[in-house]
């Protein structure tokens, strides 16, 4: 089959999980009390955790050892970074010794390199080849959304507004073009149900769908999907936070998009996106891909976590309080009147490794 240059390989090794099951609960296994002091240190910043702490992480590890195993790895790994591999504020911060520090780093290291992106990319995170690195302030457990970058819709978010609106007003017309219009406000450009290869550009199939009627409250009204087209002239996607595959629903090498087994997906069209792919998901991650689109102005005045990113609401609503409870600071800044904002901040979790 023809290829196209401009179009992204097909290496689904660079981006899949390369753990097992049976290596994660070793690992888990020998270095709990690691993990465990890692977790509470992260969240709660006791330096070191006291024992309350550190049982409540001990219980969350048990409960979902390797979703907050994945934490624990990027949480050091991050950790170093910021404290550009101080050995000795290491140790105090973990409460070990200096010179346990280059053999905690190490195994970090090899065991977040063993993960992969897998975790941190969707559908559409691997479309748009935004493989942003495990130690990258911009990534997004979950994978990203469209128009989140670029979206206009709604200042200093971290979703794409219309599309929430459309979901939660069951307007599946709306939400479809909520969707095509997200993706083209983060840079790629709308090809029509026919788009043939184009030079310097790679071709992207969006799809979306109607969920089940009956379905419970906690699921969308409506779903996305992209399959991206390859270099060898092949067609490949994510499905979540599952592996990158070439094949269908059924196992079939995918052909033609417009008529793949996607899982139900209803084709939407074409997006064609600049070689090298696009930056999206964090408004206000820097440009790495020439052809992302520029935000400096707004990145200055962009808000600023702790260690100098935006903030990362997925990671903060995981941590709120449950029902009862106050509302937290991030959510009490928004109107009493936005109460769609206040709600998704408060509720959103965050996706499990598979």
């Amino acid at each position: 089959m023809p290829g196209n240059p401009s179009a992204p390989a097909y290496e689904p090794e660079v981006w899949n999980d390369k753990t097992t099951p049976e290596q994660r609960a070793a690992f888990i296994k020998d270095n709990r009390q690691l993990l465990v002091t890692i977790l509470a240190v992260k969240d709660y910043a006791p330096s070191p955790a006291d024992d309350l702490t550190r049982f409540r992480y001990d219980s969350k590890l048990s409960q979902n050892p390797d979703y907050q195993a994945l934490q624990a790895v990027v949480g050091f790994l991050e950790e170093d970074e910021r404290l550009g591999g101080d050995n000795e504020t290491l140790a105090k911060k973990y409460g070990l010794k200096s010179d346990q520090i280059p053999e905690l780093r190490a195994k970090m290291q090899g065991m977040g390199e063993a993960f992969g992106y897998q975790a941190y990319s969707n559908c559409y995170t691997y479309a748009m080849n935004d493989r942003d690195g495990l130690t990258s302030k911009h990534k997004n457990l979950e994978g990203d959304e469209p128009g989140t970058r670029g979206g206009t819709s709604s200042e200093n978010t971290d979703v794409n507004w219309d599309k929430i609106r459309a979901n939660n007003a069951r307007d599946y017309e709306a939400y479809k073009k909520a969707l095509m219009q997200g993706i083209v406000d983060d840079g790629a450009t709308a090809g029509g149900m026919d788009a043939e290869a184009k030079e310097g550009y790679y071709r992207v199939a969006v799809y979306a769908k109607k969920s089940p009627e009956g379905s419970p409250s906690s699921v969308p009204n409506f779903d996305m999907h992209f399959v991206r087209e390859n270099r060898d002239g092949g067609w490949s996607h994510k499905p979540g936070s599952m592996p990158v595959t070439d094949k269908d629903s059924n196992g079939v090498p995918i052909t033609d998009p417009k008529t793949a087994d996607v899982g139900g997906y209803d084709f939407l069209g074409y997006v064609q996106v600049p070689e090298g792919g696009l930056d999206v998901g964090r408004r206000y991650e820097p440009v790495s891909k020439p052809g992302s689109i520029r935000l400096e102005e707004q990145r200055k005045t962009a808000p600023a976590s702790a260690y100098g990113a935006f903030p990362d609401l997925a990671g903060m609503a995981s941590q709120m309080p449950g029902p009862g409870a106050s509302v937290p600071t991030e959510a009490a800044a928004i109107p009493e009147a936005n109460t769609e904002k206040r709600r998704i901040i408060q509720h959103k979790q965050p996706a499990l490794l598979p």
